[in-house]
């Protein structure tokens, strides 16, 4: 049995090239029992970063995505490993790659995790980064709030009043 994986969105990040560890753990878990064949935009580049991030592979399972003119180079690159031999799915993180596999019968696992899809939920989502300036407000803030409060201020004293009766 044989799998494709594209790896772009579903193992590896697009943007920093880091590794999406629920990603990694289904083409871990793949490997146990498929052929697994990885799809990405450069075969060399992506035997060492698979080296690298310890998800060892043959390079004579990853494949290119094919260059053409065409509109769809990876809905291609599909149709011309599956014209090599039998593919029992694909997993993309391309919701319209997944529709055009759909539509041409081939079985689609579409892998989409809300960390890497959505920017809201990403820690580097610029909205969600506070600035140094506004932190240190906040912390002075805070401790304003402790030297404004009646209930530590008596604490505060009745600790100094038993310090002074210690001396004595």
């Amino acid at each position: 049995m044989s799998v494709l994986v594209f790896i772009d969105g579903v193992i590896r990040r697009d943007r920093d090239q880091s590794i999406i560890l629920d990603g990694a753990a289904i083409y871990k878990s793949f490997n146990e029992n498929y052929r697994v064949i990885l799809i990405s935009e450069d075969k060399e580049r992506t035997d060492v970063w698979l080296k690298t991030n310890n998800l060892a592979k043959n390079i004579d399972d990853i494949y290119q995505i094919v260059d053409t003119p065409l509109d769809n180079p990876k809905l291609l690159t599909v149709e011309v490993l599956r014209s090599k031999g039998k593919i029992d799915f694909v997993v993309t993180e391309d919701v319209d790659l997944a529709k055009d596999l759909l539509e041409i019968g081939v079985p689609t696992l579409l892998f989409m995790h809300p960390q890497y899809i959505r920017p809201e939920f990403r820690p580097d989502n610029p909205s969600g980064v506070r600035s140094w300036g506004s932190i240190t407000e906040e912390l002075d803030k805070q401790q304003g709030l402790f030297e404004e409060d009646a209930r530590l201020a008596n604490q505060y004293e009745e600790v100094d009043e038993a310090e002074d009766l210690g001396d004595v």
